[in-house]
């Protein structure tokens, strides 16, 4: 009887200890999913918030565009103006009417001139010549009727104004009369820039709407007039803002310019929009709200933007991560504390597994704060790799344009502007190629190619960087080397330039060497391909990093070397697109050596023959003597971007081409009809593939159906294989892709024109 009761003591301080330990383990549990899901809703609203402001700045940097175009063209007038001794009604018109044409938020233009009271009668008189038989200077009294103007020593009336039609409200209309309009007259006058007025109400429309004035000097500096553009307030402004009512955005826009006249300018959307779901009522409950604000100086004027969100900003959220991890954190407790209460008798083993969870949560955690500060990290290393050849484009491209600059240093700062427009597109290009890798769409393209040939080209292209660090850049090729092997030449280049590049980089004395091996005993048997440095070297643990997406050995070189981190990365990727690896060794202050292995396909081992030698080494160099086979070389431009086409025609002209331009496909198919049928056809045509009106694709088509034998050679800044094939299959003969090099353009012209001689 005794040893029963103690049993049943036993079972009941055991079973007591078993749910004890559950529910102190799902205690802990719950604790670490709270703390993890409270970091991960912290970087969804800084990441929600970020989209919010982002968007906000983007429409007020649109809407102060437009203002600031605007601004330009009252500028012109006000040009038009002081260059010319009178200017009559048709000639005003005949001036702006393409500008309303171009701009459909301005509602009108308008010249207002300076009139003395003593010029009144003429001014009328004038006008009522010109046809308006009624004009005359009013103003309006205390019940907003028009009325003929009081006497008063100078008047501001609205002389020309152009549209006519929808504006006969404000023509002849005194500016002075009325408060808000004359002091933004006198500050124009005063500061001699262009002013805006306060929110008016507009004559011509029972609506809100600013003024914009410019003064108008004559060659004296004595007041003329003023240009006036007159803008209705919501189409203004809907330029840069209406974007932000589909985004879930409202905003208001206030004039803070004077604290006492405080005015309301704008206001656009609604805190509760149609069609608010329970799930994005609950979304805003969950993330709450965001507002924020900016204040931009517009001329005279002082511009408060507001934003704030309504739930509809948040509709592309499927499902906050946030809940989710805790709604998974609280099963997993569950789970695990049942466990632990079921296996508690062995108190080691508890402990081990309670202390294991709360490892793999505190890992988790910090897994999120990596993967977050690595973001921040590459993103702030890629905006410092981008701005730095931007600000050298930038700033040597100002420097051109000084009138002391000499010739020697114009070369100088042109060749900087080149060097680093060659490195920002290799940043770009990286960029495109990892993304390409990342989304699997990257085309690999496996050809017989001349493995010396790719060596020779690689050691050239690095050597003038080798020679600038004062580095020996040396190649070796080891015993039974093959000359040619079945692989992708470009994305070979590429990896053995990124090493190379990496190995000078890291390297200030000593040497670079490349061996390029293969070893016969294999089966099958790989090209290796081994670059040696006497570099700074590596630990194990900057190795380990050296693979990873946006990071180099640690931040240190970052800084000292720069770099974006992504140059490794596609190279390794690359090699296993290639049927290889990448592989690395290194000792610390000794130097490093990276080790490619790639497969050959079928490699030949026999020598080429020395005359298709000697023509590969002859074709590499262009001469002065190679541009008389295109000399003369009739050819039609087809490009729609003015800049690109003022490049190439300068490229082509100086190169001794005859060249016509065309700004899109239909104005090209015109152009080609009536040179052949003049009997002198373009040799050439260059067409863009992406144009107005008639793109590229379109043109070319149309001009192989009407049977025309002419050599057309793809224009496009995009660079995939299946970008070239559709070209090829619409017609074209040839491709070049953006952003153009010179050389290439003058050879692919060179074996275009060859190639048709022969025919």
């Amino acid at each position: 009887m005794k040893h029963s009761k103690s049993n049943r003591k036993r079972r009941r301080r055991k079973k007591y200890k078993s749910i004890s330990a559950a529910i102190v383990t799902f205690g802990i549990g719950i604790i670490i999913t709270l703390l993890v899901t409270f970091e991960f809703h912290q970087l969804e609203i800084r990441e929600i918030s970020e989209k919010f402001r982002q968007q906000s700045k983007k429409s007020i940097r649109d809407t102060v565009n437009k203002i600031e175009l605007n601004a330009q063209i009252l500028t012109s007038i006000a040009a038009f103006y002081s260059a010319s001794k009178f200017v009559d009604r048709n000639e005003f018109s005949t001036f702006v009417k393409p500008v309303l044409t171009k701009n459909p938020e301005i509602l009108a233009l308008e010249w207002i001139p300076k009139v003395r009271h003593a010029e009144m009668e003429t001014y009328i008189n004038n006008a009522q010549k010109d046809g308006f038989t009624t004009f005359n200077i009013k103003e309006r009294n205390e019940y907003a009727k028009l009325i003929p103007v009081s006497k008063r020593d100078v008047y501001y009336p609205v002389y020309y104004v152009e549209p006519y039609a929808g504006n006969e409200g404000s023509f002849g209309f005194d500016l002075a009369s009325e408060l808000n309009r004359k002091n933004a007259l006198e500050t124009a006058e005063k500061s001699g820039k262009m002013v805006l007025s306060a929110r008016i109400k507009l004559q011509q429309r029972d609506t809100d709407g600013i003024l914009a004035f410019y003064p108008v000097y004559d060659s004296d500096n004595n007041l003329n007039g003023f240009a006036l553009g007159v803008f209705v307030l919501s189409d203004l402004i809907s330029i840069g803002m209406d974007q932000l009512s589909s985004a879930g955005i409202i905003f208001q826009i206030s004039d803070t310019t004077e604290a006492e006249a405080y005015s309301n300018i704008y206001f656009h959307g609604s805190t509760t929009p149609n069609g608010e779901t329970s799930f994005l009522g609950f979304l805003k409950d969950y993330y709450g709200i965001y507002q924020w604000q900016s204040s931009v100086k517009l001329g005279n004027r002082i511009w408060k933007f507001e934003f704030k969100t309504t739930s509809k900003f948040l509709e592309d959220i499927s499902f906050p991560a946030s809940i989710i991890i805790f709604l998974f954190g609280c099963i997993l407790s569950v789970l695990f504390s049942i466990f632990v209460g079921i296996i508690f008798g062995n108190k080691e083993y508890s402990a081990y597994l309670v202390a294991k969870r709360t490892d793999e949560l505190l890992q988790a955690t910090k897994l999120a704060e990596n993967a977050s500060k690595t973001k921040s990290e590459f993103l702030a290393n890629m905006s410092h790799e981008l701005r730095t050849p931007l600000t050298a484009i930038i700033g040597y491209s100002e420097l051109l344009k000084g009138k002391t600059v000499s010739e020697e240093e114009k070369n100088e700062y042109a060749n900087i502007v080149r060097e680093n427009g060659n490195h920002l597109l290799t940043i770009i290009n990286d960029i495109l190629d990892l993304s390409k890798l990342e989304a699997g769409k990257l085309e690999i393209e496996m050809i017989e190619s001349s493995l010396r040939d790719i060596a020779d080209d690689v050691i050239s292209l690095m050597q003038i960087k080798a020679n600038e660090k004062n580095i020996d850049l040396k190649l070796e090729l080891g015993e039974s080397v093959p000359y040619t092997i079945e692989t992708d030449p470009v994305r070979l280049r590429q990896i053995l330039m990124n090493l190379i590049s990496n190995a000078l980089k890291f390297t200030e004395t000593g040497s670079v060497t490349m061996k390029i091996l293969y070893d016969k005993t294999f089966n099958p048997s790989p090209l290796v391909f081994e670059i040696i440095d006497t570099g700074i070297g590596m630990t194990d643990k900057q190795i380990m990093k050296l693979f990873q997406p946006f990071t180099q050995a640690d931040a240190s070189t970052t800084r000292q070397f720069g770099g974006t981190g992504l140059g490794l990365v596609i190279s390794n990727r690359l090699a296993k697109k290639l049927g290889g690896r990448l592989n690395v060794k290194s000792i610390i202050y000794e130097g490093s050596t990276f080790t490619l292995y790639i497969k050959p396909g079928n490699p030949n081992f026999k020598a080429p023959k020395e005359d298709i030698k000697e023509l590969s080494l002859n074709s590499k160099h262009e001469t002065k003597h190679d541009l008389k086979s295109i000399k003369n070389t009739k050819i039609l431009l087809v490009e729609d971007t003015e800049i690109n086409r003022r490049l190439i025609h300068k490229i082509l002209t100086n190169s001794g081409c005859t060249v016509d331009e065309a700004i899109d496909g239909l104005i090209a198919l015109e152009k080609i009809k009536k040179a052949t049928k003049d009997n002198s056809p373009y040799k050439i045509i260059f067409m863009d593939m992406q144009m107005p009106v008639m793109d590229g694709y379109i043109a070319t088509k149309k001009l192989r159906e009407r049977n025309y034998k002419g050599t057309i050679i793809a224009l496009t800044a995009n660079a995939m294989k299946s970008d070239r094939e559709k070209c090829i299959d619409v017609g074209c003969d040839d491709y070049l892709t953006k952003p153009i090099n010179r050389k290439v353009l003058i050879k692919t012209i060179q074996k275009n024109v060859i190639f048709e001689s022969a025919l």
